[in-house]
Order: structure tokens, then C-alpha cells, then sequence
């Protein structure tokens, strides 16, 4: 069966990013995905599909920090 990437839904998993930090559980993403995933750029409708698919704002990737309550991106890397 295949795995759909947790962030937009429509492309196959290419990679987990697992073991990021603790708590943490893992990430199965696309390539296109996995890079606004770690330079904390995701978009607003991108962070809400991770929220939706079991991971929480208290990750490290999601944390409050990098995003606003809204999801929107406050520290964007790339």
C-alpha cells in the first residue's frame, strides 16, 4: 500500500525525518515538502495538514517559536 506525504497529500513518502528531536514522532514527507518542513517555512495550509495528521505545536519543527497560532511561518530559513 502506498504512503501519501503528510504534508500536501498527493506525492509519495520519498523520506521520514525521524529521531529530530525528542518526543518528536516522525515525519513522512515528500522531497518537495521536506524542505519547507526544516527551514520552518511551511505555509499556513501546509502546517495545518501536519496538525491534522497527529503532530502538535509542541514538535520542535512546529513548535511556537517558528509558527503562530495561525501556522504562519515567524522565522523562515528559506
Amino acid at each position: 500500500m502506498k504512503k501519501y506525504c503528510e504534508i500536501c497529500g498527493t506525492n509519495e513518502v520519498q523520506w521520514v525525518l525521524a529521531g529530530t528531536y525528542e518526543g518528536d514522532i516522525p515525519y513522512n514527507v515528500c522531497a518537495n515538502c521536506l524542505h519547507p518542513l526544516v527551514n520552518l517555512c511551511l505555509t499556513n495550509k501546509q502546517f495545518k495538514a501536519l496538525l491534522k495528521n497527529g503532530h502538535t505545536d509542541e514538535e520542535y519543527l512546529l513548535h511556537g517559536d517558528f509558527y503562530d497560532g495561525n501556522g504562519n511561518a515567524l522565522q523562515p530559513m528559506g
